[in-house]
């Protein structure tokens, strides 16, 4: 059987993409570590365009952050470092 006339089961072709509302955003993880946050977002701040920062308070295994952590992060925040 012939597959001339027959319809593509995917359509392959793409949508032209517009580059300029491409953006690029970064992801922070932190629990612990958080004296090298501040160098580190400073090093990549001028080269993204949004930066994130997930954090938690209790660990897996049920150990406490720094009693500090929040303010740390709440303090990159209001510095602009950080969008979210």
């Amino acid at each position: 059987m012939s597959s001339a006339g027959r319809k593509p089961l995917y359509d392959t072709s793409k949508p032209p993409v517009d580059e300029s509302a491409m953006k690029l955003g970064v992801a922070y993880n932190v629990f612990d570590g958080e004296e090298l946050l501040l160098d580190s977002i400073r090093s990549i701040k001028p080269n993204v365009d949004f930066i994130c920062v997930v954090y938690q308070t209790v660990s897996n295994f049920g150990n406490p952050s720094h009693p500090k952590l929040v303010d740390r992060l709440n303090h990159l925040v209001a510095l602009g470092l950080v969008d979210e």
